[in-house]
């Protein structure tokens, strides 16, 4: 069975946190509660920002898949786009009210409330807003 679009970076934009996340938890509490403190201090002081990555998903169980590329930009609150370039070209864009995702390869374009879409996720840190 195929994912939709939606899905599939939802998916993807989790497991990047949570994979953080996990990170996070493996650390000495002091060194944990300082890295609170500092993202915490970095996310008053930043309006925006914007850099390239690559995104790899693991799987014990099976052939690792093809890292993800791109570049995102966010300008808080409320405003982020994501442009996956590989392996395919995706775009995501919010405006805080609305979230746009865009596929190239089917030429179509997912449109969801954010409340929805970010739903149980930390996606929130790019908004800036309390979802």
């Amino acid at each position: 069975m195929m994912m939709s679009m939606n899905t599939r970076w939802r998916t993807s934009l989790v497991r990047f946190f949570l994979a953080g996340g996990l990170l996070g938890a493996s650390l000495p509490a002091a060194f944990a509660a300082n890295s609170v403190q500092l993202l915490e201090q970095w996310l008053q002081q930043t309006r925006g920002g914007s850099a390239q990555f690559t995104q790899t998903v693991s799987n014990p169980k099976g052939p690792a898949q093809a890292p993800a590329t791109g570049q995102f930009a966010f300008e808080r609150p409320d405003r982020f786009r994501w442009d996956y370039t590989k392996p395919y070209a995706q775009v995501i864009v919010s405006d805080g009210k609305q979230l746009w995702t865009y596929d190239h390869d089917l030429d179509q374009v997912t449109i969801t409330p954010v409340t929805q879409a970010f739903k149980g996720t930390p996606a929130a840190i790019f908004a800036g807003t309390d979802l």
